[in-house]
């Protein structure tokens, strides 16, 4: 029997087919795997995610983000922009000694408003951590604007510092 291709040849075939199959870096797995997250002009750094999926679908991550002032924020990216039935949340909950004091939406004064059609991130103003009393722990979830359905919901799982 003849030979068809020399073993480079099959390597080199099978590693350009594995490229080719492989997903894309979008912007939002890009800052994912650099571990910041936005707020407003300035990036933070992650101290706690969580990725979002609905049904089966990863669609996004929620994140306890952290700027060097050890100021928090809670940050919901979506892979994909939000389609016009849709609209996201991110909510940010601080506790003190173990006892929840407050929480913060997008939408409170300082937050950049939830996440609409046609948008995929939002976050929360930023609360102070100077303190090693506060923990934090925040939560994103994901809606259908027609039925009020629940697309997608986790938390960071556990408050973090």
């Amino acid at each position: 029997m003849k030979k068809l291709f020399k073993g480079s040849t099959v390597l080199g075939i099978v590693c350009a087919a594995v490229l080719a199959l492989a997903p894309s870096a979008s912007a939002s797995t890009l800052s994912a795997a650099g571990k910041t997250c936005q707020f407003v002009n300035e990036t933070g750094r992650i101290v706690t995610s969580m990725s979002l999926y609905a049904g089966s679908d990863l669609v996004g991550t929620v994140a306890v983000c952290r700027d060097d002032s050890y100021n928090y924020w809670g940050y919901v990216g979506f892979r994909e922009k939000l389609t016009a039935s849709q609209w996201a949340q991110a909510t940010l909950y601080r506790q003190r000694d173990g006892s929840s004091t407050t929480s913060v939406t997008c939408d409170s004064s300082g937050g950049n408003g939830k996440v609409m059609p046609n948008q995929r991130v939002c976050w929360t103003p930023k609360f102070t951590g100077l303190s090693s009393h506060y923990q934090f722990l925040a939560a994103g979830e994901m809606y259908s604007s027609h039925t009020g359905t629940q697309l997608a919901f986790d938390t960071t799982r556990e408050f973090a510092r």
